[in-house]
């Protein structure tokens, strides 16, 4: 009799000892703290339409005191989500920049041929790499092969272009006996068939010194030689004549001087 009293006993202050963590674990997290571990919860999988659930949580978070902070036990979760996120996000975002450069207007500074075809390998891995979901939460990834294409259509016609005006340099009076070792193209679309561009190149005298010459004046890919030779002070000026129009400077398409000038002899 006395042994089962005395394992009753034991038992029940056992149970009194796990019944006082529980109420004290309970007690050391405040309803604030509760209700931010509650949102990071909800968050769920990521994908790019998280952006309210994770900055609703963010937000909670940041509320509470640095005490209150250390006891939030899904803060990870959180970080976590955030980062992925942002990953999502930026692809997103560069596909966009290259969708909206393929269809961009010449005054559009985010007109950056050669810069946004850089990256379309590089959005395309890690596009690849997200999950199904989160793939199909951005939009216009449909829309990259062709804005790549029309890209590539505007670099092409942009070495047209200087083609033809390394050429008609080299025989005027500053281009003869110059070596040309820099081209630059400012490439602006005004709508579906209209290009225009202003170039810029570097070239050494025969002395060895070397100096810049800058168009003044922007012109089509099919420009004649003759037209701009007709005009040499305009398209071979020593200074550009606005920052805007400085194709040394605001170049949105690179070029290969050594293509280039090889095409122009």
């Amino acid at each position: 009799m006395k042994k089962t009293v005395k394992t009753v006993g034991l038992f029940l202050s056992v149970l009194f000892v796990f019944s006082c963590v529980l109420l004290f674990a309970g007690c050391g997290k405040s309803e604030s703290i509760k209700t931010a571990e509650k949102l990071i919860d909800e968050i769920g999988d990521v994908s790019l339409d998280s952006a309210d659930a994770i900055q609703n949580a963010k937000e909670a978070f940041a509320k509470l005191s640095s005490e209150e902070k250390e006891k939030v036990g899904n803060y990870k979760k959180l970080t976590k989500a955030d980062e992925t996120y942002n990953g999502i996000k930026a692809v997103s975002d560069d596909i966009a920049a290259v969708v909206k450069a393929s269809v961009s207007s010449f005054s559009d500074d985010s007109f950056k041929v050669s810069e946004n075809l850089a990256k379309i390998n590089d959005i395309k891995e890690r596009y690849n790499g997200l999950k199904k979901y989160q793939q199909e939460s951005i939009k216009d990834f449909d829309k990259l092969d062709a804005a790549a294409e029309k890209l590539n259509g505007y670099v092409d016609n942009a070495k047209k272009a200087a083609v033809q005006y390394v050429k008609a340099f080299l025989q005027t009076e500053k281009g003869k006996n110059a070596t040309v070792t820099a081209v630059y193209c400012i490439k602006q679309i005004r709508n579906e068939t209209d290009e225009y561009h202003f170039m810029a190149l570097t070239y050494k005298g025969a002395d060895g010194s070397e100096h810049d010459v800058y168009s003044c004046a922007r012109f089509t890919p099919e420009v004649s030689v003759d037209a701009i030779k007709s005009h040499e002070d305009t398209f071979f000026a020593d200074k550009p004549a606005s920052e805007s129009g400085n194709a040394k400077t605001k170049g949105n398409v690179t070029l290969n001087a050594e293509e280039i000038v090889a095409a122009a002899k």
